[in-house]
């Protein structure tokens, strides 16, 4: 857990020795993706402006999971429209509970035989 403890992301704080790790998520509020998107579509609402936003923020989300900068990168491993949570014009990535860290030749627990 220690090797998550870069910028952006929330150190763990109070963490009494021998105890069991807990991790905790600040909630993150808005609307699913997937709601958001079968809204727009239904009501012809989607704009370039709307479509370029959104392939911003997954440009950044992606490229800050693996910038050359930071010792550990990350891969999310369960990109999908219920991971994504939309907040007025910015889309967050949520659920990181299949995400891991990536290390350059080494086989990772999702690659299938």
């Amino acid at each position: 857990f220690a090797k998550c403890e870069e910028d952006g992301v929330r150190p763990l704080e109070g963490k009494p020795k021998d105890t069991p790790l807990y991790i905790l998520q600040e909630y993150v509020g808005g609307t699913s993706f997937a709601t958001w998107s079968l809204d727009h579509l239904l009501h012809d609402s989607l704009t370039a402006a709307i479509i370029q936003n959104m392939w911003d923020d997954v440009r950044q989300f992606l490229s800050y999971m693996v910038k050359p900068e930071h010792e550990h990168k990350w891969s999310h491993n369960d990109i999908h429209k219920d991971n994504i949570i939309v907040q007025g014009e910015h889309f967050v990535f949520i659920d990181f509970g299949r995400a891991e860290e990536v290390r350059p030749g080494a086989r990772r627990a999702s690659d299938k035989d």
